[in-house]
Formats: structure tokens, sequence, C-alpha cells
């Protein structure tokens, strides 16, 4: 969920896909890390995947949780409990 530009997740939270620094699950919204790279930006859309999740901020892409298969985009296969951007320096218009 987005209120007031923040991301809120909740439910499992196993490896990391609440975005919140923890790795400990959430029956309650509890707030994306809003420090590091989503400091001072205004969040517009949370996406969920499986177990991990994504956010629109300030025209960027941010994720975090199970990195596996390399589905958080940041050139790595490991897994994050904050946001990361997505590395979108190969991206051509």
């Amino acid at each position: 969920a987005v209120a007031t530009g923040k991301a809120y997740c909740w439910g499992r939270n196993n490896q990391g896909q609440l975005g919140n620094g923890a790795n400990t699950d959430s029956a309650y919204p509890v707030a994306v890390s809003s420090g590091g790279v989503l400091s001072g930006k205004n969040v517009t859309s949370v996406m969920p995947g499986s177990p991990y999740a994504c956010a629109i901020a300030n025209g960027r892409a941010y994720c975090w949780g199970n990195n596996a298969d390399g589905q958080l985009g940041n050139g790595t296969t490991t897994d994050t409990n904050i946001p990361y951007r997505v590395n979108d320096s190969y991206y051509t218009e």
C-alpha cells in the first residue's frame, strides 16, 4: 500500500519482502524502510512479487526481498530486506 508518499507492506517476511530491514512476519502494515535509497522520495506505487516487492518513487524503480534469480534488477542474486534501486543503466527508449 502507499500512504502519504510512503510504502507499507505486511504478511510473510522470511526473505525480506516487507522491506523494513527485518525478517519478521507482520499481520499489520509496516513501513518499508524510507531511509537509504528512498530517503526524501515520494512513493507512488507498490507491486508485490513472490517473495519480493517493488515500488516506484520519483519515476524510478526500487525492489527488495528474494533475489535468487535476479528479480530485483540490481545486478546481483543477493536477497535484501531493504529497498535497492533497480539498475536502469541499460534501459534505452
